[in-house]
């Protein structure tokens, strides 16, 4: 405690240089542990979904002559609900047809954009989200009919229930959709956005055209599957290659000099495991831990060069009877005060400028 109160005291002498130590440290801690924050978000993508590990998004892996397209995120319609019908292990499917960021209007005229996806009724059961208010199944069933997430539905409603209000999409003016209910709004971690879930059924009623069952072309739709616990990945995509082989037409695959199969990935890689985000987390994690070495190596060279000037300083301590020990934990003791200090001024500027960070 003696040389606590002693570190203390001293933080504030001149010549110490205690508040470039702890200021240099502070904030190289705190850019630090922002960047290695940002790496552990990028690699969390998904994993907020209750069995995360028993769904997959299914692939497309399409070959012309040369030209190869693997690995794509994109299936035709009939392929999702084609495996929860036919293949052994699949607990639920689904497919999704985005709309992208799409503008809206409300009856007072009002325009609001949100990002507007397709889904068909078996959504939840595969992605699941809290539904606030209204009947999931019931709603995605239902043509012009629409889910819409907690803070759209503050934004439109302004404090008001949402649930009734209609509105027209601004590309296919003359469609009147109704909102039925609200859910929770999608987490930051998740590679599929949206706002708006409307149903399935209403993408002949909305776009004029429909192939969302189709088992050949139309490979717009993102597909997912939920399947049994510990079933193997190996075995699920050898009987996708079978129910392929049952509903698209080999030969004139063949005719065209056309090859196409599909593949599960696990929905945790769908975004992490992306070269992009790989490179991204790689690179971040790099210049964190050059960040954070440089900033200790700064605070080592001062803490050095000051025990060099304070040579005096200890000499008459030992003057007065003080140990090798006592001199030991007098600078242990005040290493330890600027260590805390600028842990204390990290936290401090990363929560005043979390927004920013956030933002970054």
């Amino acid at each position: 405690m003696k040389n606590l109160n002693i570190a203390l005291r001293s933080l504030f002498k001149k010549g110490r240089s205690n508040g470039i130590k702890i200021l240099s440290l502070g904030v190289g801690l705190a850019m630090g542990l922002v960047l290695i924050a940002k790496v552990c978000f990028e690699l969390s993508y998904d994993d907020f979904y209750p069995d995360s590990e028993c769904i997959y998004q299914i692939r497309e892996n399409v070959s012309i002559g040369e030209r190869v397209m693997d690995d794509l995120d994109y299936v035709s319609g009939g392929i999702a609900p084609g495996m929860k019908l036919e293949i052994p292990g699949v607990v639920a499917a689904t497919r999704g047809f985005s709309l992208g960021n799409s503008v809206f209007f409300m009856p007072d005229k009002n325009k609001y954009k949100a990002d507007f996806l397709l889904v068909d009724e078996c959504f939840f059961d595969v992605l699941p989200q809290k539904v606030l208010s209204g009947d999931a199944k019931q709603i995605l069933s239902r043509p012009l009919y629409v889910l819409v997430s907690k803070s759209l539905a503050e934004r439109i409603g302004e404090g008001k229930d949402v649930t009734g209000m209609s509105f027209e999409l601004a590309s296919y003016p003359g469609r009147v959709i109704t909102i039925g209910g609200v859910f929770e709004d999608v987490p930051e971690n998740s590679h599929l956005k949206y706002d708006v879930l409307l149903s399935l059924c209403s993408f002949k009623e909305v776009m004029g055209w429909s192939n969302e069952n189709g088992w050949w072309g139309g490979d717009s739709y993102h597909g997912y599957v939920k399947v049994q616990p510990g079933a193997d990945q190996e075995a699920l995509e050898a009987e996708m290659a079978k129910m392929l082989e049952r509903h698209v037409p080999s030969a004139k695959l063949k005719e065209m000099g056309m090859t196409y199969r599909l593949s599960l990935k696990p929905l945790k890689e769908v975004y992490a495991t992306s070269s992009a985000v790989k490179g991204m987390a790689v690179m971040l994690s790099l210049i964190a831990f050059a960040i954070l070495f440089a900033a200790l190596m700064n605070y080592i060279l001062l803490m050095v060069s000051s025990l060099v000037v304070r040579s005096k300083e200890v000499a008459i301590h030992k003057c007065y009877g003080a140990s090798g020990k006592n001199i030991s934990g007098m600078i242990f003791s005040e290493t330890f005060v600027n260590l805390f200090a600028s842990v204390l001024l990290s936290a401090l500027l990363i929560l005043a400028l979390r927004e920013w960070w956030r933002n970054c």
